[in-house]
């Protein structure tokens, strides 16, 4: 019992310290800072701590990688070893054989450190994966809502513009955040599933808080992000009525809220509608697919050798992008892109042994009939992965590792509710057994 509470004690230091990391984040940094300042520097100590140096040694010595714990697997060890390729090779090949500056190189490693949280993280996390999975997931609404704040007053706007005019922000590109596209989605589903289980509060509280990222969305009119909450929206409430024996009054609720809704604030949503597709259709008519598919003809024209080809330009290489006018730029918008420009087709290898992992994980949560809460989870999960993965850089922030995060602790969530369910099965039929032998 001492030991427990003792652990208890201590997860709750981990806790605090990664509500200070999200606090420093949302208020003072962004998801790409230009420079590396004192928030930076805040949030770099505190994953440091919460990592530890004994989980760095024994990721590069493969020590602990792979084993069975209470609450799943540990993460395999065909993940730690796409990890060390991608950290090693690339960095020598950009520092030593490309020439490519520090600076550049630094900017690039340490979103890669980002993008395996997971790796780094989830020792830390899997004795208490519930309370993890609530940290991250309020977390990442916190960032979200707080950033999409940001993104009108570091501008000079404010969310009765949005609809009138583009509110593109600053070049801290908060609006674009994986966590403003999480939050926008996520508060809609889990408010729509709270108010068709009459947790009237709850709803209210989580519909209200997504009016901000929903304005910053709006507001740079981004076409992908909205068209994919909405789709996520309607993914929550289908598995929600498949799932519930309560769908008369789930849609009776639902209904009543849209008649509310619509009918106290008629005229101002069919005015901000029509702004918005107004701002949607000049947009499209002027940027089309915003050169993504020219982008991705450069990467692979960027390909000058085998060693390109193999190895790619390492971490810190630059590439003429059109997207930026032929500017040399650190990265491409497409993550695979990315990848291939970096690493070659070896790293684009270690990439999808390290995405294998994360499907693997959500098959085997699929297969369980989970709570709509975790489903609504999963569907707000796909606007930031698709948008970030395919479209947008964010594969590069804090925000989308801790994203990456949430995949791993719902599993062993699943795994712990799992094993609670055989438990509770077990004892009631060893009482069974005993009443009847007692009757006998």
């Amino acid at each position: 019992m001492a030991i427990n509470a003792l652990k208890t004690t201590i997860a709750k230091y981990y806790m605090a310290l990664f509500w200070v990391m999200i606090f420093v984040y949302s208020l003072y940094s962004s998801s790409t800072p230009d420079s590396y300042g004192l928030a930076e520097l805040t949030i770099g100590l505190i994953l440091v701590f919460l990592v530890g140096f004994r989980r760095v040694i024994w990721v590069f010595s493969l020590a602990d990688m792979g084993e069975k714990n209470k609450y799943g697997t540990q993460v395999p060890i065909y993940v730690v070893l796409s990890l060390i390729y991608l950290l090693l090779i690339p960095t020598i090949n950009g520092l030593l054989f490309t020439g490519n500056s520090i600076s550049d190189y630094i900017r690039d490693v340490i979103p890669l450190l980002y993008f395996f949280l997971p790796v780094l993280l989830l020792h830390r996390m899997v004795q208490f994966p519930e309370r993890w999975l609530f940290v991250t997931v309020s977390g990442l609404c916190i960032v979200g809502v707080l950033f999409a704040i940001r993104h009108f007053t570091e501008s000079g706007s404010s969310i009765s513009d949005v609809g009138q005019t583009f509110i593109f922000g600053t070049s801290a590109y908060f609006a674009q955040d994986p966590a403003v596209q999480f939050a926008g989605a996520f508060l809609v589903c889990f408010g729509i599933v709270s108010l068709m289980e009459s947790h009237y509060l709850r709803a209210a509280f989580c519909l209200m808080l997504a009016i901000f990222p929903w304005a910053a969305m709006f507001g740079i009119i981004a076409r992908a992000p909205t068209i994919l909450v909405v789709f996520s929206i309607i993914l929550t409430i289908a598995y929600y009525f498949l799932n519930s024996r309560k769908r008369i009054r789930a849609v009776l609720l639902l209904l009543a809220f849209s008649i509310l809704i619509f009918g106290l604030f008629h005229e101002n949503i069919s005015r901000l509608l029509e702004g918005v597709i107004q701002l949607l259709m000049e947009k499209q008519a002027k940027h089309g697919l915003s050169s993504r598919d020219l982008e991705m003809k450069a990467v692979l024209d960027n390909v000058d050798g085998i060693r390109v080809l193999l190895f790619g330009e390492g971490w810190g290489g630059l590439m003429a992008n059109p997207t930026g006018n032929g500017a040399k730029f650190r990265f491409v918008h497409n993550m695979f892109g990315y990848f291939f420009m970096k690493s070659g087709l070896f790293g684009m290898l270690a990439l999808f042994f390290y995405i294998f992992w994360y499907v693997k994980m959500l098959t085997g949560i699929l297969r369980k009939q989970i709570s709509p809460l975790y489903f609504s989870m999963l569907a707000a999960m796909i606007v930031p992965m698709v948008i970030n993965m395919m479209l947008e850089a964010g594969y590069k922030t804090l925000s989308f590792g801790l994203l990456l995060l949430l995949i791993p602790l719902l599993q062993r969530v699943c795994m712990k509710n799992r094993e609670r369910f055989v438990l509770q099965l077990r004892d009631s039929r060893s009482r069974s057994r005993v009443l009847s032998s007692g009757g006998a």
